[in-house]
């Protein structure tokens, strides 16, 4: 498991104070690399260059992303994440209550839903809590959950 200071987040909002917040949050918890996107574009973009660096060390390890953006929301950015980066940890940030709702992201293999509170120190500590979780160079809850449905089809 990698330790805070080694962690790399992408942290994803429309919102520019909520986005400012939530990494000085992170970077006051003790996260090593916290970066930002505003929305999809950004986020594909990123993730490419992401891909052109050999250091796997200096590679984004979680995604937390808001669900309610405007263009591509954060299930439409799941998606598509999921599709070419199979293996990101990825948490969906929403303040949506109603379970079904949520129960929309889990086909898609979300890996955590993290309920947004008015406080964004609340969502960060929770959040730090999942990722100190996360192992380095393990596979996500939804690379595991695949791999057993693979291996049961065998």
């Amino acid at each position: 498991m990698k330790t805070p200071e080694k962690l790399s987040v992408l942290l994803i909002d429309d919102d520019e104070l909520q986005l400012s917040t939530m990494k000085k949050i992170l970077n006051e918890l003790g996260i090593g690399q916290v970066y930002t996107a505003r929305d999809g574009e950004e986020v594909f973009q990123f993730l490419e260059d992401m891909d052109k660096i050999d250091d796997m060390d200096s590679r984004v390890d979680v995604v937390l992303c808001d669900w309610d953006m405007p263009n591509m929301d954060g299930l439409e950015l799941l998606k598509c994440v999921r599709y070419k980066y199979p293996d990101l940890y990825f948490v969906m940030i929403t303040a949506h209550r109603d379970i079904r709702f949520v129960q929309n992201a889990v086909p898609f293999d979300v890996d955590a839903l993290s309920l947004q509170t008015l406080h964004a120190t609340t969502v960060a500590r929770q959040d730090v809590g999942a990722l100190t979780e996360v192992p380095g160079a393990s596979p996500s809850p939804a690379t595991r959950r695949r791999s057993h449905a693979g291996q049961s089809a065998a």
